[in-house]
């Protein structure tokens, strides 16, 4: 078990555009939406991404090429 965590200073986590405009409205909210990045510097795949939405953090693993995504 890797209990040391990520380099912080070479290690970073990007989110993608939620939609094209990058502006949630009411019609897109009804539906189920993905958000979806990535990770570059020190990770390994199947690592641990969590992302809070609203106050709720949701736990998703890192994929190959450092991807990852959820469904809200």
């Amino acid at each position: 078990v890797d209990t040391t965590a990520p380099d912080s200073s070479s290690t970073s986590i990007t989110i993608n555009d939620i939609t094209s405009d990058n502006i949630l409205n009411a019609t897109e909210a009804a539906d189920q939406v993905t958000i979806s990045g990535s990770v570059s510097g020190e990770y390994k795949i199947g690592d641990s991404v969590q992302v809070n939405v609203n106050g709720t953090n949701i736990d998703t693993t890192i994929l190959t090429g450092g991807l990852w995504s959820i469904s809200v």
